[in-house]
């Protein structure tokens, strides 16, 4: 993965970024000029979003180094049509059909937070399979909710009684689309 380069507005000299200054949830960072000392307020999350545009970047940007539990990002492509980066929240996810590509967090019945993805894949089951999250062992686990058409990882199909670990960067299918835990 390539620096992220900017020229300085002041002395004009190019400033180089390593992908591990983009990590974090911050909107916008502070950024000094090597040469000059020139202070920019870079907007990170417009730049993180160009960089995600390209998927084959996004997740050497993201795991250009073994990324905590809290700072996973799950790595949507639909059909080849729709891609996005979306950050994993909470510990609890629902990935289930619906009729655009967004994550939202709701409560359930225990008034514990949980993160739902829905993904505009008619293939998909309205509640297709589960992530886990576990901050103490720094884990992540799936298991498919006795969806139609199936979860698969590296093409290998999950039975829907087992909750499997899943190691960050193998590829998850579910109806057409494939997703990635970065």
């Amino acid at each position: 993965m390539k620096n992220f380069n900017y020229k300085c507005k002041k002395c004009e000299t190019i400033n180089s970024i390593s992908p591990d200054w983009f990590r974090g949830n911050e909107e916008k960072k502070i950024h000094v000029c090597t040469k000059c000392g020139n202070k920019i307020q870079l907007n990170v999350l417009k730049i993180r979003e160009d960089i995600y545009n390209n998927f084959k970047t996004a997740t050497e940007l993201v795991s250009s180094k073994a990324p905590s539990i809290n700072e996973l990002y799950l790595k949507v492509n639909v059909k080849e049509e729709l891609k996005r980066l979306i950050k994993l929240d909470e510990e609890i996810i629902i990935i289930g059909r619906g009729n655009e590509l967004i994550s939202e967090v709701f409560l359930d019945e225990d008034q514990k937070k949980f993160q739902r993805i829905n993904i505009p894949d008619k293939f998909v089951s309205s509640k297709h399979c589960k992530l886990k999250l576990n901050p103490k062992t720094q884990k992540v686990t799936i298991q498919d909710l006795g969806s139609l058409n199936k979860t698969y990882i590296e093409d290998k199909e999950i039975n829907p009684d087992d909750e499997l670990i899943l190691k960050i960067g193998k590829s998850i299918k579910i109806g057409q689309t494939i997703l990635e835990i970065c």
